[in-house]
């Protein structure tokens, strides 16, 4: 069945490939796949709604760079560039090899003001990857974020994050600073009374802004034995965390 939808979306018969996909979908509901093709199909029919809710569907049964890929689409045909680009990335990451999904990170990027982040976002990208492979169990976002000044101000800014498979969750943050790159090694923590997540800064340094001094601070890192690869990937050593 999903080869008759395949046949069939190829051709452009997706009235006919979407009835297929249907039927698979109501047999085998876990068939990421046919939720991805469907979503796929609607995003061509200009149904972007249904196909972000689709392909969403699909990649939380079965992560995959096509299903991302056309999440992406999606976003930027409803005129979500971030959206897009942040699907776009987790594509990518999966994926590094596709050309054509590089040449239009970086116009995407250009187009919200990020390029400079997302340069810094794929040093981090090829970090990780050097140590843990494809982004099976990590990744790599760019996100808007707030900070709290002690006399109560609030300070929103851009970071890259790399975040690593360890509970608590690791995250490394990179900022853009006038005098560099800040780098933080950040814990995620819950705090009781308020039920929210709050990072906790476990080491900060900083480097001149260049993609190539980031990535020989982040190796010394791992030589220095702040992080090192367990279990197929990086992660942060506890010996490192302060003492409260």
């Amino acid at each position: 069945m999903l080869q008759s939808a395949y046949d069939l979306k190829e051709e452009g018969r997706y009235y006919e490939a979407l009835r297929v996909l249907d039927d698979l979908i109501k047999r085998a509901p876990k068939t990421a796949q046919a939720w991805a093709y469907r979503g796929e199909i609607r995003g061509r029919m200009g149904e972007l709604e249904i196909a972000r809710s689709d392909l969403e569907h699909a990649i939380s049964i079965e992560p995959s760079p096509p299903a991302y890929f056309n999440l992406a689409l999606a976003h930027y045909h409803a005129s979500e560039p971030p959206a897009a680009l942040a699907a776009l990335m987790r594509a990518l990451q999966l994926d590094p090899f596709d050309k054509e999904g590089w040449a239009w990170r970086r116009s995407l990027a250009a187009q919200i003001g990020l390029e400079e982040l997302d340069i810094v976002a794929r040093a981090l990208e090829q970090f990780a990857y050097s140590y843990c492979g494809p982004a099976i169990r990590w990744r790599v976002e760019l996100r808007h974020m707030f900070r709290f000044n002690p006399n109560g101000t609030q300070v929103e800014f851009n970071a890259a994050l790399l975040i690593l498979p360890q509970q608590p969750t690791i995250i490394i943050q990179i900022t853009i600073e006038s005098a560099g790159y800040a780098i933080a090694i950040k814990r995620e923590e819950r705090i009781p009374k308020v039920e929210k997540l709050a990072l906790t800064d476990l080491l900060m340094r900083e480097v001149t802004a260049n993609a190539s001094i980031l990535l020989e601070e982040l190796n010394r890192m791992v030589s220095q034995d702040i992080l090192r690869k367990r279990d197929g990937c990086l992660q942060y050593n506890d010996a490192h965390i302060p003492a409260t």
